[in-house]
């Protein structure tokens, strides 16, 4: 059931110049409930008054934003999509503690895989060398095998195929997206979403339907890859790339951080200079492809809290990180 704080979210995110960071910022300071698109505009005047910068915005244009927020709703759940406000039950535990978490996110298939006691990232480059396209498959089946949850980004590579290993083991996985749920991309990556979905998995965005994606926002979504996972597990990546943001939001979320440890050979032919580069400098734990994932992945549960555990959550409307 939609609630009115999650439309005032979704009215907020839909006003010019305003993304997530400048809405949660605002929501921070609204100490009483906002109930319609009067107090709205009040709210935001008064912060105004106050010498809280925010973009300059009208009671019309306040007006056309409930209207688009509407339809945005209207259209999400007329395709089965459900809507996740970061103060309601599914949303993932995890993400609430980072540094600017999503204020919603637009899901489709199982939501309760948010929680799940052990959500592993597998991220990589999109054009892997052979041994890291293998690797990739093989981690995403052998972390399945573990009832581990596989999160990537559903990019064509590395992603994609540990996604690809997940699934040939009935194993569950969720896809993060930089777009709306109405569209697929890359479009090579649709056949395993469909997938996904089928084998109770999940696809997450905290875009808009309608939303195409953009450079920005797939660097946005990495934050959201690694803020629902417990590790990040690095198959293949050069010293940059779109791979290397998911590991700086990792670092800066305290995630713990994984890197295969390509064969000798494989460095000196210039492949994975990221992964020995993290390695060397002691920001990622090292993983042989022929170590016993089961034995190493026991090492940092000690350190991995259940979602069970975390408390903090509150849905009355006023935000409760």
């Amino acid at each position: 059931m939609i609630k009115i704080y999650d439309k005032i979210i979704i009215s907020l995110l839909c006003i010019p110049k305003v993304g997530n960071k400048k809405a949660l910022n605002f929501l921070k300071t609204v100490n009483e409930d906002i109930q319609n698109e009067d107090d709205l505009y009040n709210k935001i005047k008064l912060n105004s008054e106050k010498g809280i910068k925010f973009p300059e915005v009208s009671k019309d244009q306040i007006k056309d934003c409930f209207e688009k927020a509407n339809l945005i709703i209207n259209k999400s759940l007329d395709l089965g999509h459900k809507i996740l406000t970061i103060n309601c039950d599914d949303f993932p535990k995890r993400i609430k503690s980072i540094d600017n978490p999503p204020l919603i996110l637009f899901a489709k298939g199982n939501v309760e895989a948010l929680n799940s006691e052990r959500c592993i990232a597998v991220i990589g480059k999109r054009e892997p060398s052979e041994y890291g396209l293998n690797a990739s498959f093989k981690i995403g089946s052998d972390l399945a095998k573990l009832s581990t949850t596989v999160v990537s980004g559903l990019a064509s590579g590395c992603d994609a195929d540990a996604h690809k290993g997940c699934v040939s083991e009935q194993g569950i996985g969720i896809g993060v997206l930089a777009h709306g749920l109405d569209m697929i991309f890359p479009s090579s990556s649709k056949f395993i979403a469909d997938e996904l979905i089928e084998k109770n998995g999940l696809l997450i965005t905290e875009y808009f339907i309608g939303t195409k994606p953009t450079k920005y926002n797939f660097v946005d979504r990495d934050r959201i890859q690694s803020g629902i996972s417990d590790i990040i597990f690095v198959i293949e990546t050069a010293i940059k790339g779109g791979t290397m943001h998911t590991v700086e939001h990792s670092i800066k979320q305290n995630r713990n951080l994984v890197c295969l440890d390509f064969p000798e050979e494989a460095y000196l032919n210039g492949f994975a200079e990221g992964n020995k580069k993290l390695i060397k400098e002691k920001k990622a734990c090292s993983f042989l492809l022929e170590d016993n994932l089961e034995l190493f992945l026991e090492s940092f549960d000690k350190n991995i809290v259940s979602s069970k555990k975390i408390d903090g959550t509150n849905t009355q409307g006023t935000l409760d990180f």
